[in-house]
């Protein structure tokens, strides 16, 4: 394969084997890279071109706890910086990959796709059920690496912190104060629902626990707690006017919520953890406001004890 002397670096490939029926070479357009490890109906979708442009969208952590951050990251790097994905996707081993008959409902899957400038587009993937081909794990590899660069360049997005941490044991009944603030890191304001419009928008805030005593063949759902969090049991909160459904969060701004909530869970020691199920839009002053779809941010697991009374 060759680089051919373009502003944007594009690289000579086609959807199977680098040239047209005719022969002639196909100059790409962007490089995908899709994946349902987090949720598959809230998947990773990084997008690449050659001229170096990236953008990265993420709609849930599940996979990734320590991210605080979803929404749309991007950033424009150096076009050598991109080039080196697009020299693996152009390789003999990556254009050979069979891509599997099918996959298992709710199997984690794993995609690459190319478009060329006659909008053609091919695809590699792969599912949990079978090890993927080396070429396809090399690549992978590649566009992660922009998926850990990307997160530093929050452009329309949410983040998630939980404050304070809950206690590690308590008696069961007992009172206790859960907070969570979200912060807006990016460049765009953002409208977010606020307790009072959390039902009719969709919105969850729910504390999760899951008994750790019980062998997984035995586990049921007895065995799983939730306990949800509205404005039915939040502190009053003098940042945003009681009765209103929504706010507009500027960027560099921030919104804290804190709730009383009461554990009757019973006995014994749980997995606790925190998710925080959204919309957001982005709303920027004298535009219309723009839906974004949703987002679910997740805690990491904390260990967690109810006592008998």
């Amino acid at each position: 394969m060759r680089w051919v002397g373009i502003p944007a670096l594009a690289l000579l490939l086609s959807c199977q084997t680098g040239k047209t029926k005719e022969g002639d070479p196909i100059l790409i357009r962007k490089a995908n890279y899709w994946s349902s490890m987090a949720d598959e109906s809230l998947p990773l979708d990084l997008t690449l071109t050659p001229d170096g442009s990236a953008g990265l969208w993420l709609r849930c952590n599940r996979d990734a706890p320590d991210r605080q951050a979803l929404g749309q990251f991007r950033y424009a790097f150096p076009p050598a910086d991109i080039a080196g994905v697009f020299a693996l996707i152009a390789t003999k081993e990556f254009s050979a990959i069979a891509n599997p008959a099918g996959v298992v409902p709710g199997e984690v899957v794993r995609k690459i796709t190319w478009e060329t400038m006659d909008g053609k587009e091919t695809f590699r993937f792969v599912g949990e059920s079978r090890p993927g081909a080396p070429a396809f794990a090399q690549a992978e590899n590649a566009f992660l690496s922009f998926v850990e660069k990307l997160v530093s360049f929050p452009q329309a997005a949410l983040s998630v912190t939980t404050d304070p941490i809950l206690p590690e044991k308590m008696r069961r009944g007992t009172e206790v104060e859960f907070g969570f603030v979200l912060s807006n890191p990016g460049h765009t304001p953002l409208r977010i629902d606020l307790p009072a419009g959390w039902k009719a928008s969709g919105t969850e805030a729910v504390l999760i626990g899951l008994r750790t005593d019980i062998p997984l063949e035995k586990m049921s759902n007895d065995h799983s707690r939730r306990l949800s969090l509205g404005a039915g049991n939040i502190q009053n909160n003098p940042s945003f006017p009681k009765g209103d459904t929504a706010i507009v969060l500027a960027p560099g701004n921030a919104l804290a919520y804190e709730f009383h909530v009461v554990f009757d869970w019973p006995p014994g020691p749980y997995e606790t953890k925190f998710s925080y199920a959204f919309g957001l839009a982005r709303a920027p002053a004298g535009k219309p406001i723009e839906d974004m779809g949703r987002f679910e941010w997740i805690s990491k697991g904390k260990p967690f004890e109810i006592l008998a009374n």
